[in-house]
C-alpha cells in the first residue's frame, strides 16, 4: 500500500486508492510537473512473487509507452519503488467501461454502438500497425470516458497481447488462460500461439453484437459449451427483438464473426469503413 502523499519519481503524488484488481493496485495521483491528475498501477504483493506476472506487468507498460493513439490509453511514465516493485503512470479515466454501461443500460442505441466501434477499430489499427496483436478484446477493456464533451473509447490492457517481435513460450507463460473465452475467436480457441489480427476482428464483432442485442452470439449453458461451440456453431439467430439492427448491420457483424479469418474483413480499418 502506497500512503497519500508518496512522491514517486519526484513527480508523481500519491492522492488515493481507486481500485483493486487481481494482480494490481491502482492509484490515484497528481502529476507535479503538469498539476494534472493521473493514474499509477503497481504489482501486488501476490503478483510480485510470481515472475511470469512481473513478466506481463513489464512487458504491458513498455508495450503501451509506444503505443500513441487518442483511442488508446497513455502511459505516460514507468518505474519502480524503493521495494523494486515496478509501476507505470497513465492518464486518468473517468466514466466506466461498455460492459458496466451494458449492465446499466441493457443495449445501446445502433448510432452510439457504431460511433463506439468505429473508434475501437481505429484502436486496433494503430494496434496492428505496430505488430500487436490484442487477443482480450472484451467490453471490460473498452473504457467509456468523457472528453471535450464528447464520449470516446479508450482501449485497455494489453497483458496477453502478442506482437512480431517476441518469442511465444514466453508469452504463453505469463497467462494460463489467453483469452476470455465468450470474446475468443475459433482460432484462438483452436490454437492460441497462431491468431493474428483478424482474431481481434472476431472479437469486435462480438462486442457489437452484444452491445446491440444485449446478448452474446453464442448463448450455451456453460463456459465449457460456449469453447465448444464457437468453431463449430453458426451465431445465435437475430430475433424480433433485434429489429432495430437494419440488414447492413447485421451483414457486418456476421462478417465479423466468420469462421475462416480470410472470410472476415482483413483490417481494423476496414470495419470502420463498413
Amino acid at each position: 500500500m502506497l500512503e497519500p502523499g508518496t512522491l514517486l519519481l519526484d513527480r508523481f503524488r500519491i492522492d488515493r486508492l481507486i481500485g483493486v484488481g487481481g494482480m494490481g493496485l491502482v492509484y490515484r495521483a497528481i502529476d507535479t510537473s503538469a498539476e494534472r491528475r493521473v493514474a499509477v498501477k503497481i504489482l501486488n504483493e501476490v503478483a510480485l512473487l510470481a515472475p511470469a506476472m512481473v513478466s506481463r506487468f513489464h512487458r504491458e507498460a513498455k508495450l503501451l509507452k509506444k503505443l500513441r493513439h487518442p483511442h488508446v490509453i497513455e502511459v505516460i511514465e514507468v518505474g519502480q519503488i524503493d521495494d523494486g516493485s515496478p509501476f507505470y503512470v497513465m492518464e486518468l479515466l473517468e466514466g466506466r467501461d461498455l460492459r458496466q454501461e451494458l449492465r446499466a443500460r441493457g443495449t445501446i442505441p445502433i448510432d452510439e454502438a457504431a460511433g463506439y466501434a468505429i473508434q475501437a477499430a481505429q484502436a486496433l489499427s494503430a494496434v496492428h500497425r505496430a505488430g500487436i496483436v490484442h487477443r482480450d478484446l472484451k467490453p471490460q477493456n473498452l473504457f467509456v470516458t468523457e472528453l471535450t464533451g464528447a464520449r470516446r473509447i479508450k482501449l485497455l490492457d494489453f497483458g496477453i497481447s502478442k506482437t512480431n517481435e517476441e518469442g511465444e513460450a514466453t508469452l504463453t507463460a505469463t497467462s494460463g488462460v489467453l483469452g476470455t473465452p465468450y470474446y475468443m475467436s475459433p482460432e484462438q480457441i483452436l490454437a492460441a500461439q497462431e491468431v493474428d489480427a483478424r482474431s481481434d476482428i472476431w472479437s469486435l464483432g462480438v462486442i457489437l453484437y452484444t452491445i446491440l442485442t444485449g446478448r452474446l452470439p453464442f448463448t450455451r449453458g456453460s463456459v465449457a459449451a460456449v469453447i465448444a461451440a464457437i468453431p463449430s456453431d453458426p451465431p445465435d439467430p437475430f430475433t424480433n427483438d433485434d429489429s432495430h439492427i437494419p440488414p447492413r448491420a447485421r451483414e457486418l457483424l456476421l462478417h465479423c464473426l466468420e469462421k475462416d479469418p480470410a472470410r472476415r474483413f482483413a483490417t481494423a480499418d476496414a470495419v470502420a469503413v463498413a
